[in-house]
């Protein structure tokens, strides 16, 4: 944003240099990128980003408080509306806002006689040294006031309105277009406001007017607008249109609907003065509920306290009233009321920021804090969740963040209802309107996005969903981690998705810890009444073996697959199990309802799971105890056995150690084989058994007596046959 020095001069009287005010402005509210000499004139270069909590600063007026305070200056308000006639009626005119929630305010007026020419030079040079090219005193008077005053204005041509005079400001109509002023055919959709006359739309409220209305060199009579848009949908229109402009970028940021009259006060004036016009029409001022002025409760105490400084109560009071914050005394509690087009303050850290800025932050002095710094204390919740991810991130997934706040329409896409959501009283926008109380929806939308640049990938996410209860109670929090699988084509079987596992005998501390449960639950009774199609097959199986090497490394026990009567959307049929681990259920996983896949145009396989973290973590056994390495090698002994397909081998195991054989120190399952060879519904196992002792290494012979032990259980307990070696 370009700045005239000469301009703002007008309001306020500039007693030090302009390198020495450029770097105030850069310190107290927001950077000068550059200063230059252009035709006698000083101009100053804004970074305008800075500003965008401030649209009181998109302006003249604006930039020139803010010099007034900063300088211990005094502000000079340019006195407005003395010689207007504001009862003027000789032309007709009607208006209409429909919206009042997107057009708080619009006034209006017709300006006859009018007499088309150039601008003065002074007027010229101003716009033109801020980045605006003239194009004639009635639509560079329009340009002058927006740059000083912040408030877009619009000029229509009156004659060129329907013959009923009449101005409509409403949203469009079902496929509706207008040609606007840049000569292009837009095509509109009901959310946008529009300004229309009794027959056509003649412009897009707040952005750009229609060709049809627009000002040319016969026009002797306008219709002078001056208006407040809503800046939501304004933001919207801008957006969708593609159509950026001076007056968008204005209107967006929230404007003050208090200064809309007064520029239209203002633009009168200089019509009168630049181009011989005048009042038509009595000035119409819609304003259905005046915008109020807000107070905050201020502790003059807090500033020592908060911003480190000492600061006499008068010097507090100067710097609020160089702001035009109004003070109103009440013993040791100040209430300040706040002027309408400063909408940035609306707490008292808001102000003590306000007194730290004109201050200077400059000018307060680093210090460290006059107390012992102790150590936080450790939140295991966090430390978990930190464990979790990198466990996932080792795994080979990437970690994704997306909203809280979800469209509604997500959740259909996903064939869930989201009538149990909460919904928002004021969300950013009705593609944010509920609080999501899943992370399935929105990462397989991040899959979808994903889908299109890579063949093979997996993601993950540990965020909370919001679960709605009854009415008057909180809604419950619930922390989950939440994972996709997703492949083009198929994949290969590759570990870690089946690590191999070592069942230790000892115990390992914490009941949840990995004690005697195998890696083959594949093999399981409940698992195998999870049907899963070929498709799926491979994507499914990393999941599982994703889930298997976390709990793995948590030190839990490889957990059961269930399935429930009702699939759980959006995974699909018969292609989805239930989690569960000592009795509890701790998650989902699952393959992706065709119909969803489908809604979102994926063409890959898509596998999904989802764990309670609270839950999880409550059966993770936490630290996990130091075993010293063994003084002596273990003797490894491995023994193949045939048995019924059915057993599960977690029970052979759980027998094993039943016998509380002193030195066997760890089992490993590491080969189970199905061959039609070995008999019908038989299966072979192969197990590893380490032996050791802490006082000598061991022999053969030492240990026989112990593996006697084990055939005998294993053929009495499972008629299990020993195979030779």
């Amino acid at each position: 944003m370009k700045i005239l020095l000469s301009w703002i001069q007008d309001f306020v009287e500039i007693k030090t240099s302009s390198e020495k005010l450029a770097e105030r402005l850069s310190v107290s509210l927001a950077e000068v990128e550059r200063t230059e000499k252009i035709e006698d004139e000083i101009l100053f270069e804004i970074e305008n980003k800075a500003l965008t909590h401030r649209p009181d600063c998109f302006s003249l007026i604006g930039i020139a408080r803010e010099i007034a305070a900063i300088t211990d200056s005094k502000f000079k308000p340019p006195q407005i509306g003395k010689d207007v006639d504001q009862n003027a009626v000789s032309l007709p005119l009607k208006i209409e806002v429909v919206n009042s929630d997107l057009c708080p305010r619009y006034t209006a007026v017709v300006i006859t006689n009018l007499k088309i020419g150039p601008s003065p030079t002074d007027i010229q040079k101003r716009l033109r040294l801020s980045g605006i090219r003239p194009l004639g005193n009635l639509v560079d008077i329009t340009n002058y006031i927006m740059l000083e005053w912040g408030q877009p204005l619009h000029a229509f041509d009156y004659d060129k309105l329907s013959d009923e005079k009449k101005i409509i400001v409403r949203t469009a109509l079902p496929r509706e277009k207008i040609n606007t002023l840049d000569g292009v055919e837009r095509q509109l959709d009901p959310k946008m406001l529009l300004i229309a006359d009794s027959v056509k739309p003649i412009g897009i409220a707040g952005i750009m007017g229609g060709s049809n209305t627009e000002i040319s060199k016969t026009t002797k009579t306008i219709v002078l607008e001056s208006a407040n848009f809503n800046h939501f949908n304004n933001r919207y229109t801008s957006l969708h249109l593609g159509l950026r402009t001076e007056a968008s970028t204005r209107f967006e940021k929230g404007q003050d609907p208090e200064k809309t009259l007064t520029a239209l006060l203002k633009a009168i004036e200089m019509y009168r003065h630049y181009a011989c016009g005048k009042p038509a029409s009595e000035i119409f001022d819609f304003y259905p509920k005046p915008e109020k002025q807000k107070t905050i409760i201020f502790c003059p105490q807090k500033v020592s306290e908060k911003l480190g400084i000492n600061l006499v109560f008068g010097k507090i009071e100067k710097i609020f009233n160089s702001l035009n914050l109004q003070i109103t005394k009440d013993a040791e509690i100040w209430k300040i009321t706040i002027p309408t087009y400063r909408r940035d303050l609306t707490i008292e850290a808001d102000l003590l920021e306000e007194i730290a800025r004109i201050y200077g932050y400059d000018q307060i002095k680093p210090s460290l804090p006059p107390r012992t710094l102790k150590p936080p204390k450790q939140n295991a919740e966090t430390i978990f969740e930190r464990k979790i991810k990198n466990i996932l991130l080792r795994l080979s997934l990437s970690e994704i963040y997306t909203y809280s706040f979800v469209d509604p329409k997500l959740w259909k896409k996903c064939l869930m209802k989201s009538d149990a959501l909460l919904k928002l009283k004021n969300p950013l926008s009705p593609e944010l309107s509920l609080v999501r109380n899943n992370l399935l929806p929105a990462l397989v939308d991040k899959i979808a996005l994903n889908s299109k640049y890579f063949a093979e990938f997996s993601l993950f996410e540990v965020g909370k969903a919001i679960n709605h209860q009854a009415k008057n109670i909180l809604p419950l929090e619930v922390k989950e981690v939440a994972g996709g699988i997703y492949s083009q084509n198929e994949l290969p079987l590759l570990a870690p998705w089946y690590p191999p596992r070592r069942i230790p005998v000892s115990p390992s501390g914490g009941g949840g810890a990995a004690s005697s449960k195998s890696f083959d639950s594949s093999t399981s009774a409940s698992w195998r009444t999870v049907v899963f199609s070929n498709d799926y097959k491979n994507s499914f199986l990393k999941a599982k073996g994703i889930l298997s090497a976390l709990f793995t490394e948590l030190g839990l026990r490889e957990p059961t697959y269930t399935t429930g009567d009702k699939p759980k959307a959006p995974f699909m049929t018969g292609e989805w199990s239930f989690i569960r681990m000592r009795g509890q259920e701790i998650g989902v996983l699952g393959n992706l309802d065709k119909k969803v896949a489908a809604n979102f145009c994926l063409n890959g396989n898509v596998s999904l799971f989802k764990l309670d973290l609270k839950t999880l973590q409550r059966l993770s056994p936490g630290k996990k105890p130091y075993l010293p390495l063994p003084k002596y090698p273990f003797l490894n002994y491995d023994l193949s056995f045939i048995i019924d397909s059915e057993i599960l081998i977690d029970e052979i195991l759980v027998k094993i150690k039943g016998l509380n054989l002193k030195t066997l120190k760890s089992i490993d399952v590491f080969d189970v084989f199905i061959n039609p060879k070995l008999g019908k519904n038989k299966k072979s196992v192969a197990l590893r058994f380490a032996f050791g002792s802490d006082k000598k290494t061991l022999t053969g012979k030492e240990v026989e007596p112990q593996i006697g032990s084990i055939k005998k259980i294993l053929a009495n307990s499972f008629s299990a046959l020993i195979r030779s070696r």
